[in-house]
């Protein structure tokens, strides 16, 4: 089955290039088919965005080296996430990761001045043998929407993610080489008055044993407004009440790891 998330080839304007040398017409049609994306499906598929990917190959072999430590050295790096500090450090949790104006078009841009509450993930999923012990209808991560405003997602080529697609059922989204997802968080629900939807999905066991037996990798960047941003509907409804950043994060956060 093929993915169902709309591709936007950035190739026009990407990170090699300097905004002014970009036209506003390839920058209104670049936004519409994202925007559309977003808006139908909730994930946008982006190639020829200007990271090389020997660069992200670099990346997913460094994080890889990292999750094949024995766990005693694993485990010195050890944490649970803090409410108002900086998330980062290793978690063992089945599968395993590790973190380090609507008028105003740079409205986006200023909410994310500092980074100071954004990071990266990686994302480590064991191979599953003849020896794992795996539960019915068990799968590697459940479903879930993200708290943040966007999400990019890194991944290898073994698969498992789907999405929920607007009629209620998953979809799968299928790795593509070259290709980055991005998908929209609770903020960007918020700001739009859900006009754009948090998508939710998941992580899957794969069928076949050959696949099963494969090690799955993903490197995720959770953007987050920075801490002291007011989050609220842009269109001037009181659809959610204002919240900041970080009190919007950390009651997110106190839900999905209570005390």
């Amino acid at each position: 089955m093929t993915s169902a998330i709309p591709i936007v080839d950035l190739q026009e304007f990407n990170l090699t290039k300097a905004p002014e040398d970009v036209s506003d017409d390839v920058k209104r049609q670049l936004a519409a088919q994202i925007i559309n994306a977003f808006s139908t499906v909730g994930f946008v598929g982006l190639t020829n965005y200007g990271i090389p990917q020997d660069k992200l190959n670099m990346l997913m072999k460094e994080a890889r080296n990292f999750f094949n430590l024995p766990e005693n050295i694993k485990q010195k790096y050890s944490c649970r996430p803090q409410y108002g500090d900086e998330i980062g450090g290793w978690e063992h949790i089945g599968q395993e990761q590790y973190g380090i104006h609507k008028h105003d078009p740079n409205y986006f841009k200023n909410q994310h001045k500092k980074g100071d509450i954004s990071g990266p993930r990686y994302l480590y999923y064991p191979a599953i043998t003849s020896q794992t012990d795996v539960k019915p209808n068990q799968i590697r991560c459940g479903e879930h929407s993200d708290y943040g405003s966007i999400t990019l997602l890194f991944q290898d080529d073994v698969g498992g993610l789907q999405l929920r697609s607007r009629n209620g059922k998953f979809v799968p989204a299928t790795p593509k080489a070259g290709t980055m997802y991005i998908n929209i968080g609770e903020v960007l629900q918020r700001w739009t008055a859900d006009k754009l939807i948090s998508t939710e999905h998941r992580v899957v066991i794969p069928e076949t044993p050959s696949d099963r037996e494969k090690v799955r990798m993903s490197v995720v960047y959770f953007a987050q407004p920075d801490r002291d941003c007011l989050i609220q509907c842009l269109d001037g409804s009181d659809k959610y009440e204002p919240i900041t950043s970080l009190e919007l994060l950390s009651r997110r956060l106190k839900a999905t790891y209570p005390e």
